[in-house]
């Protein structure tokens, strides 16, 4: 069972996405998403440092959290699959989150994730230049679907992205 705080940590969340529909990062205050989920400002501030925090909590939870819990080496493609499914049916938020330069970016977290993710399976240290070579190939190959629209399925996607990881295996 959730506890009250994630509940109350989501329904923030989801007002947030729902203001990004309309608005850039860069023009909406914590008011817009507390009057959209009907909850007062203290509130946000109780369970988020600020917008930042907010998108860092957003990252965590919906991109590393659902890939990290499950993933193994038998079931990459499951694992992406329920990763890019989440981002297909929010394309919208993630096309904005894209738009963001900070050190907050999705970009930089995506980065940091398939960095880890590359060191783990090759085995290699996050210095070399495999490690970083993968990763921001696996980054732009995503930041890319984002960009353009999500052409392929998450399916598809999820096929791609898991026969890359395992040729990194070799390296």
């Amino acid at each position: 069972m959730m506890s009250e705080s994630t509940i109350t940590k989501k329904a923030i969340a989801l007002a947030f996405k729902q203001v990004m529909e309309e608005k850039s990062f860069d023009k909406i205050t914590v008011h817009d998403i507390t009057s959209k989920c009907g909850l007062n400002r203290q509130t946000f501030y109780y369970h988020f440092e600020d917008r930042h925090d907010l998108m860092n909590w957003i990252y965590y939870n919906e991109v590393f959290l659902p890939l990290a819990e499950v993933l193994t080496e038998e079931n990459y493609h499951d694992s992406f699959l329920i990763m890019f499914e989440k981002m297909y049916r929010e394309k919208n938020f993630y096309k904005n989150a894209l738009s963001m330069s900070s050190e907050y970016s999705f970009k930089d977290y995506l980065y940091s994730i398939l960095e880890s993710l590359v060191e783990d399976i090759s085995k290699q240290k996050k210095e070399s230049i495999e490690v970083c070579f993968y990763a921001h190939g696996l980054q732009g190959i995503i930041v890319t679907w984002i960009k353009k629209g999500m052409p392929y399925s998450p399916s598809e996607m999820a096929k791609q992205i898991t026969e890359i990881i395992l040729r990194v295996k070799t390296i």
